[in-house]
Order: structure tokens, then C-alpha cells, then sequence
């Protein structure tokens, strides 16, 4: 699981907004590290810094924004230190979101088009058999990309933990073979 959560500071100064977000975004990372995350899973994902302004339109402060992704391995601790991570950002913190990735995508995707491949080949002999032919040398091969299904999960108010449900996601691959028919 990848959680994606930022540190937002409002101050009278630039450098100010910066700071105070740095500072809850690095106890973030900290809690992260704590929680046995290795750095390697850890990434900064943008900073944001601008003006604000008043009701009436006049410069107040400055707001920034800091983000960071935590990839989770663990998913029975990942709703834990989802908590833990926000925990310690406090009131700066904001959860921005979570999503679920695969392990290894790309052993899944070879999977998924040998799959594919031999439905494409099954329904290839099977036409060309009520046809009465047989199948020859293949002459041509397409893939159409189509990534996973995005997962629904659902969030609950932060506590001692976010409940986290895994659930599935869907890998395929759509082939369009044609083969020669003799």
C-alpha cells in the first residue's frame, strides 16, 4: 500500500511556512523509519508554496505544502502507521491519500498475457475448426494496454488505527492475434 500524506503550515513569512511544514513533514518521515518503513520506500512528492490573502484581499502569510509517499509492505501494521504517520504531523498533517500497487507488476503482466495469448489461440482453433480449416503460422500480434482495477477502500476516522482492507486488483492483457488459416 502507498500512503501519500503532506505537512501544511500557514505563516506570516515564506521561510516561516516552509519551515514549520518541513518540521512536521521530517516527523512524519521519523515515524515512518520508527515504524521499521525502509528509506528506500520513502519519497518526497512536491513542495508548494503561495500567498494568502484575507477577506479583504490583503497579503496574510504564506501557506506551504510538503509531501511525501510511504510505500507500506506489511499491510497488517499498514492501518496503524497510517494513523502514526498523521499522528505525528499533527495538525499539519494531511492524509492526501492511499492506493494499492502490486509487488511485481511486471510478473503479473507476463502472466496475464500468456493468458491472454492462449484464450486468443483457443478460440482461434475452435473457429477455424467450424470452419473446417486448421490454423497456420501466426501474422500478426497486438496488445492493447489495459492496467489494473483501482481498488475501493474505505477510511475511517483516524484513531489507534485506519482500517485497511486489501481486497483485489485485476491484471489483464488483451491480444489480438491473427493467424493464417490452411
Amino acid at each position: 500500500m502507498v500512503v501519500d500524506v503532506a505537512a501544511e503550515a500557514t505563516e506570516g513569512h515564506a521561510a516561516s511556512a516552509l519551515t514549520a511544514a518541513g518540521a512536521a513533514l521530517t516527523r512524519m518521515r521519523d515515524a515512518a523509519l520508527v515504524a521499521g518503513v525502509d528509506r528506500a520506500d520513502i519519497a518526497g512528492t512536491g513542495t508548494q508554496l503561495w500567498p494568502e490573502v484575507d477577506r479583504a484581499g490583503r497579503p496574510s502569510g504564506y501557506r506551504a505544502v510538503l509531501g511525501l509517499s510511504v510505500r507500506l509492505r506489511d499491510l497488517d501494521r499498514a492501518g496503524h502507521l497510517v494513523a502514526d504517520l498523521v499522528a505525528a504531523g499533527g495538525d499539519q498533517a494531511r492524509l492526501q491519500g492511499t492506493r494499492f500497487e502490486h509487488a511485481d507488476p511486471a510478473a503479473l503482466q507476463h502472466a496475464a498475457r500468456d493468458s491472454a495469448f492462449a484464450d486468443a489461440r483457443a478460440k482461434a482453433e475452435q473457429l477455424a475448426s467450424l470452419a473446417g480449416r486448421a490454423l497456420g503460422a501466426v501474422v500478426e500480434v497486438a496488445e492493447a494496454r489495459d492496467g489494473g482495477l483501482p481498488v475501493p477502500m474505505r477510511m475511517a476516522a483516524l484513531a489507534e488505527s485506519v482500517p485497511v482492507e486489501a481486497g483485489t486488483q485485476a491484471v489483464s492483457a488483451s491480444v489480438v492475434v491473427r493467424w493464417e488459416l490452411v
